[in-house]
């Protein structure tokens, strides 16, 4: 048995800093390949609104509309913003590095080429993807994914290889800024992913960055010497109010939520495509023109996301096992872990049954516990929604399994409760396990798990009734 009024209730799944995909979907796909789209007329009515609004107060303006926008939308769909959540000192950093971001590419720009801007801004892949690397859990640098990534970058310098010459003195200072501003645009999806942000809903992290966004950059307008609003021509102002509208609220808002559900380093890879767009869009509306160079560019691009995204061979499902006892008990249950797996357990179909063996008899204690029987003796399955209500009203299972079939075979996940001592868990995703183990670190647990192996190290193999598994 287990104290269960002092653990925290499961989360919903939607916010879950949780193991949502292992790979970009079709629905992930076509949004990202629209945000791009818009990203590259964006660029394009950035460089009209510089006619009548200048570089920093047009950032920072347009931030303010967004942020109303953001406020208003989080209001019709009751999303809450300003409740105490831990989230703040993570929103203001992103905030600050959103801000330099801006400040850094726009000043940059002042001093160096379009082409070669373009080209040092979108090294900012290969910053998430060496950071992921190193700080978020299954989202790992593979072979494939830098040959990917350099792919994606070969086609970015064709597409703006009319534009390259040796660099001056200015161009390099430029350059050197427009790197920066890649770091500060990497850096922010990695805070994202790695900070209480991950849990927070997709409106509240965009607010961060626009408010910080919209009260610095002005003032760095100020401190430059820029004009601020000199033209408010038709154009200028229908452009501000595309960018207000369809970048920096629309297009910003989905590109956050994607980053909480999928892996960064292959969402990163997508942006590549829009200095691709923003030639072809400037083709159409400027009249510039589209070489075969492009045409290849954009074909090299299309293979890089390809292999960045490419499944690897599959993995051999591994099994860890998890300890955290409070009490007398487990500091954690079925409701947890599914918790704790997020949008992808909540979407997919659960066979329960139970555990087979000598002596072992299925157990569950809890207000549910009638249902969870009769469907785990009679090997029931049922979506991942329908058990997360059932479990919510359990404390305690033993001798049942839940495998999560998400439309593949073996199960993605399966989880194995064991007495009130442990669960298994075995998946072929090194993601799902290396959360779980973060969630429910070992290293808090040991002595009260060492009963199955009292020699054992930690990080060791602990041989337990049910099979040896590797932590």
């Amino acid at each position: 048995m287990r104290d269960d009024d002092s653990l925290p209730q499961a989360s919903p799944p939607r916010n879950s800093a949780a193991v949502a995909h292992d790979r970009i979907d079709a629905r992930a796909a076509g949004m990202l390949v629209l945000m791009c789209m818009t990203w590259a007329a964006g660029q394009i009515a950035t460089k009209i609104a510089l006619a009548g609004i200048s570089a920093n107060w047009q950032a920072g303006l347009r931030c303010v509309g967004s942020a109303l926008l953001v406020m208003a939308w989080a209001k019709f769909r009751r999303i809450p913003l300003y409740e105490r959540d831990g989230t703040l000192p993570a929103g203001v950093i992103c905030g600050l590095l959103f801000a330099a971001e801006f400040a850094f590419l726009f000043v940059g720009l002042e001093y160096t080429t379009a082409s070669r801007g373009v080209i040092f801004l979108y090294m900012a892949p290969f910053v998430v993807a060496i950071g992921a690397h190193f700080l978020l859990p299954g989202d790992r640098l593979s072979a494939m994914k830098l040959a990917g990534l350099l792919c994606a970058f070969g086609g970015l310098l064709i597409a703006t290889w009319n534009g390259l010459s040796l660099p001056s003195r200015a161009e390099l200072l430029g350059d050197f800024l427009c790197f920066l501003a890649a770091i500060c645009w990497g850096a922010t999806t990695l805070v994202i992913r790695r900070s209480a942000l991950a849990k927070a809903s997709a409106e509240k992290t965009l607010l961060y960055q626009l408010a910080v966004t919209a009260i610095t950059l002005p003032i760095v307008g100020i401190l430059m010497g820029e004009k601020g609003v000199f033209n408010p021509s038709f154009p200028v102002i229908a452009a501000f109010v595309f960018q207000m509208i369809f970048v920096s609220f629309a297009t910003f808002l989905a590109w956050f939520w994607l980053i909480t559900l999928y892996p960064a380093s292959k969402l990163a890879a997508f942006t590549f495509l829009t200095p691709v767009f923003a030639v072809i869009l400037g083709a159409l509306i400027l009249r510039e023109q589209v070489t075969p160079l492009m045409v290849a560019a954009l074909a090299l691009i299309a293979a890089g996301i390809f292999l960045v995204n490419r499944p690897g061979k599959a993995a051999l499902p591994r099994t860890i096992r998890l300890f955290q006892h409070q009490g007398s008990g487990l500091a954690f249950d079925l409701k947890e872990l599914l918790a704790a797996l997020g949008p992808k357990a909540h979407e997919s179909s659960w066979r329960i049954e139970c555990v087979e063996g000598d002596g072992e008899e299925l157990e569950i204690y809890g207000d549910s516990h009638t249902q969870l029987e009769d469907l785990a003796e009679a090997s029931a399955v049922v979506t991942g929604a329908h058990l997360a209500a059932i479990a919510n009203g359990i404390h305690q299972v033993s001798f049942a399994k839940f495998s999560c079939l998400h439309g593949s075979s073996p199960p993605w996940v399966v989880l194995t409760a064991f007495d009130s001592s442990w669960w298994d868990v075995e998946s072929s995703d090194e993601r799902v396990l290396a959360l779980l183990q973060e969630k429910f670190p070992w290293k808090e647990n040991y002595e009260a798990g060492a009963r199955a192996n009292s020699s054992a190290p930690p990080g060791s193999l602990v041989s337990g009734p049910a099979r040896s598994v590797d932590f």
